[in-house]
């Protein structure tokens, strides 16, 4: 299901470009196409959609890394002032994309088989360079001419309600579009190439890491010996002319290093506990690892362990661990947090709420410290902890209002505090960023009818159903059948 999805969302931005701007005549230059605005919407639209489907990758440690490193490499594009959004994609396979409204997504399995961050973000850079080189308004151009109303029915059956139809939707439009797709691809890869090694090179990243993270994947696919390459080898293929060109081309270039990050190798193992069921497996693992892997250093062989420890439900040893591991590296908020959720698990609610206090005192604006937090808050199920969880999500709010897990929990905080209609409110906005407009405006209008309002929540309310209103009927009219319109006639 993940590759058939994966090419659904270029064929979901392509329809909704299709769909909302006119088509220039033959020769207009791509960038007319798709405005600023109309990029970040249809960006938007297709985030929204990624977490209807529960394929974004949702982990506050992962997603912080994912950010930071790839702003890092955003910074130093030749657009800074682009808008970028960053995100790993819950799929276990080697992928990596780039679409509307600047996303660029990485697969946790990508990050698996990257073993360093300079490779990683190499990857990344090269997906920053098809966006800051308008390669996803060309593909628009390009597939506008070819089959158009393919990528609509593709987009159509997947919205009207997944399931076994739109999968069969979806690899029918793969089979017809895929040839002409991926040649107009293959026309881009070395511009991507050549711009992402310059980011990457100005990010302080040897830039040879294009030639070496391509190589690698190649190698990964021949001795796995599977019938068809990884998706990733099929969007972006490489050939030994390709690698020896982005080698040529990264050892010509002059940077200055900067130190790896050591959160990259603890990172790719919490990856790795988040994508495996069986914590047993994991342990077995992390024993079969130990001094024998030079992909896994020592400390996140460690770190790793102590969480598939945790999962596996023997909270003791990971908390002994976790302590161990604070000790012995300077990496001290990871762990702590590591710490303070086996407290919890042990049943030292007392102990592992001051942790999680002292931590949140410290970085009351991180997203990792203040979710834990508030996850321990909640399990004590009284007003004053459900009041306090409120009070540490209104700032995460702030921040991340884009964010369907942080207004969900602000929901549960509220819900726990006794603040009922507050609750309510950001459970419509948890419905809207995950896909379900109808139901948030629904959730809204019943929330409006109240009596127990006070005039600015009441405004605030009548406020968010105009602005969500015009995007319900356009959801609502993707999915009627043709020729339908969704109107009744008076």
């Amino acid at each position: 299901m993940f590759g058939s999805v994966l090419l659904l969302l270029a064929s979901v931005g392509l329809a909704y470009a299709q769909d909302a701007v006119e088509l220039p005549e033959i020769g207009d230059s791509a960038h007319t196409i798709v405005t600023p605005e109309q990029d970040r919407e249809l960006g938007e639209r297709i985030m929204r959609e990624i977490r209807r489907l529960n394929l974004k990758f949702e982990d506050p440690l992962v997603d912080a890394y994912i950010q930071q490193l790839g702003f890092r490499l955003a910074a130093q594009s030749d657009q800074p002032e682009r808008h970028f959004e960053f995100f790993v994609f819950n799929a276990p396979d080697l992928n990596a994309f780039a679409t509307f409204g600047g996303i660029v997504a990485v697969n946790a399995g990508l990050i698996l088989q990257a073993p360093t961050e300079s490779e990683l973000a190499a990857v990344m850079a090269h997906e920053s360079a098809h966006i800051t080189q308008n390669h996803i308004a060309r593909s628009i151009e390009s597939a506008s001419k070819l089959q158009p109303l393919i990528a609509l029915a593709m987009v159509g059956a997947i919205l009207a309600g997944g399931g076994e139809a739109a999968e069969a939707a979806i690899v029918g439009g793969q089979a017809l579009m895929a040839q002409s797709q991926i040649n107009f691809t293959r026309s881009n890869e070395f511009e991507a190439d050549r711009v992402g090694i310059q980011t990457l090179a100005r990010a302080g990243f040897d830039p040879v890491n294009m030639a070496l993270v391509f190589a690698r994947f190649q190698r990964v696919y021949r001795i796995v010996g599977e019938y068809a390459p990884p998706e990733f080898l099929r969007t972006h293929p490489v050939n030994a002319t390709r690698i020896a060109e982005a080698k040529n081309r990264a050892q010509k270039m002059q940077f200055t290093k900067r130190p790896a990050d050591p959160m990259y190798p603890l990172i790719r193992e919490r990856v790795r506990n988040l994508l495996e069921e069986d914590p047993r497996r994991l342990i077995a693992f992390y024993e079969r690892a130990d001094g024998k892997s030079d992909e896994i250093e020592p400390i996140a062989r460690r770190y790793g362990t102590a969480l598939a420890l945790g999962k596996a439900g023997r909270a003791d040893e990971s908390l002994k661990m976790f302590r161990a591991l604070q000790r012995d590296d300077a990496m001290r908020l990871i762990y702590q947090l590591g710490e303070g959720e086996a407290l919890i698990e042990l049943n030292q609610r007392e102990a592992g709420l001051k942790l999680f206090a002292e931590l949140h005192s410290l970085n009351p604006r991180s997203r990792p410290v203040c979710t834990s937090y508030v996850r321990a808050l909640l399990a004590g199920r009284t007003v004053s902890e459900g009041k306090r969880a409120q009070d540490v999500m209104k700032t995460l709010l702030l921040i991340d209002s884009e964010d369907a897990q942080v207004h969900e929990l602000f929901s549960q905080a509220a819900d726990l505090a006794g603040d009922n209609a507050r609750a309510l409110e950001a459970k419509a906005e948890v419905f809207y960023l995950n896909g379900n407009t109808l139901d948030a405006i629904t959730q809204l209008e019943t929330l409006a009818k109240r009596s127990d309002l006070h005039y600015y929540q009441r405004a605030r309310i009548e406020a968010r159903i105009e602005q969500l209103s015009p995007i319900a009927i356009e959801e609502r009219r993707r999915s009627l059948p043709p020729g339908e319109t969704g109107l009744v006639e008076g």
